[in-house]
């Protein structure tokens, strides 16, 4: 896989990323890390893929390392790898062990479906999806706000941010300018993970369970993750999804409180965990079991990770009432009265 981190190590010194309160991360240091003023250093360019706001890579490009890295950050200059580089090894490979969003790997390596296919030179291997091509599984134009794709199916790629992707401004096209300024802080930058209009707490060390993510009981609000999943899956947990059908559940519900579950399951008592994280109601509330809502990202990674549909645990393994590998694991998280023996 490429990766731009090589070029950018070059002058990295001395660039950490500082926490202004638990809604946003700034950065300060030398400008040089991230951009270059003339592309030209000793008779050579600095990046040979043009970036623009004079970046030198672009955002897979500087969020790209080893996945054996300890903590997951750049040693310099304190950057999420999200792009391993190397197989993910630090505290297993499972993705809740790494950063809260997962990790992308070489899709020659684990196959393309373990990954959003985000377009990048940085991720040359992530590719249009093979089966569906460049249409989000679940699109509904209808759920997309202002600035994303309009038509029934999208004739561009996966991007990081901008109008065809998720992070910073859906008004600009080119992911550059969509997510220029934010990490410099300001009004833009307030954003829960550079994600706008989405609520949420950050973890100030990126770990798992540091993140708080917002939720609410099966309202139509578009500040929770997983409205923010439903801008481009929105068949499946949009406004109009039908999770319930002639009193049948068709799709698994989310924004749904576990106190109000009723078929038997122990929900009451789940308050989440690593495996799989839950939401709150203005996801500041710290996490109960009467305050405990299932999203999108309780049982999928944002970014990806080993295993199949970006789940969180290896769906194969989960097999009811056996003492199998998956017992106590995953679905049986909070479905506890399935796994039995």
């Amino acid at each position: 896989m490429k990766s731009g981190k090589n070029i950018i190590s070059i002058a990295a010194a001395g660039f950490f990323l500082l926490y202004a309160g638990s809604a946003y991360a700034a950065i300060t240091g030398v400008c040089s890390n991230c951009h270059t003023m003339h592309n030209s250093q000793n008779g050579s360019q600095v990046t040979g893929v043009l970036q623009g706001a004079l970046l030198n890579d672009d955002c897979a490009g500087c969020h790209s390392g080893p996945g054996n890295d300890a903590n997951h950050l750049d040693d310099v200059n304190g950057a999420p790898l999200v792009v391993a580089t190397t197989p993910p090894s630090t505290g297993g490979t499972a993705p809740y062990n790494y950063l809260p969003g997962g990790f992308f790997y070489d899709a020659s390596v684990t196959g393309d479906k373990a990954f959003h296919n985000v377009q990048s030179p940085a991720l040359g291997s992530l590719l249009a999806d093979v089966d569906i091509g460049n249409t989000p599984p679940g699109w509904e134009a209808g759920e997309a706000p202002a600035g994303m794709p309009t038509g029934a199916t999208w004739t561009t790629q996966l991007q990081c941010a901008g109008s065809s992707g998720c992070h910073g401004n859906h008004a600009q096209s080119d992911q550059n300018a969509a997510i220029s300024g934010w990490h410099h802080g300001g009004a833009a930058g307030t954003e829960y993970r550079m994600l706008s209009g989405i609520s949420g707490v950050e973890s100030a060390t990126y770990v798992v369970t540091g993140n708080r993510y917002s939720a609410v009981n099966r309202t139509n609000a578009t500040n929770t993750i997983s409205a923010l999943c439903a801008q481009c899956h929105g068949a499946f947990h949009g406004e109009n999804a039908d999770t319930i059908s002639s009193g049948a559940w068709v799709r698994h519900p989310t924004d749904l409180r576990l106190s109000n579950a009723v078929n038997g399951d122990n929900h009451n008592a789940f308050a989440g965990n690593a495996e799989v994280p839950v939401g709150s109601v203005g996801a500041g509330a710290p996490v109960a079991a009467t305050n405990a809502y299932v999203i999108c990202i309780s049982c999928h990674v944002a970014h990806g990770g080993p295993y199949a549909d970006l789940l969180r645990w290896d769906y194969t393994l989960i097999s009811a009432n056996t003492q199998g590998a998956g017992k106590g694991t995953g679905c049986f998280r909070c479905h506890t009265g399935k796994d039995g023996i």
